[in-house]
């Protein structure tokens, strides 16, 4: 089995390789996918929730590297997304999967699927997070 150092020079293909999904309690949101730097810059707002590179700040226990141990195993093809509010005012709220988010996003994702619902896709739509 590959490293994650491994895998983050092919970060590309680990991404395709896995099937990104609803988590059962979210299955009145929809799927879209965020652009990483606006959309980053719009969870930055939420102070003492934003996760900062390499899972430095606002991360809990080992959550952070316990994701990328899973995103690294072959074998964990289904991923749930992340449950994400954005605000008028384009603060971004996690309700669920910051901490999937923040690896994504250290990896260079430039787009990562997360989950939402109308109001916010609005939103989001308004501040070039989609």
């Amino acid at each position: 089995m590959k490293t994650f150092k491994e895998f983050l020079n092919e970060n590309d293909e680990l991404i395709k390789s896995k099937n990104f999904v609803l988590p059962q309690r979210a299955q009145s949101l929809k799927i879209v996918h965020v652009n990483t730097e606006p959309f980053d810059k719009g969870f930055k707002k939420d102070v003492g929730f934003y996760i900062g590179k390499n899972g430095t700040e606002n991360s809990i226990g080992n959550r952070y590297n316990g994701f990328k141990e899973f995103l690294a195993h072959p074998d964990n093809k289904d991923i749930e997304v992340s449950e994400v509010a954005v605000h008028k005012d384009g603060r971004v709220s996690f309700g669920n999967g910051r901490h999937r988010y923040a690896v994504m996003r250290d990896m260079g994702q430039k787009t990562i699927p997360v989950a939402m619902d109308k109001e916010s896709l609005m939103h989001a739509k308004t501040h070039g997070y989609v």
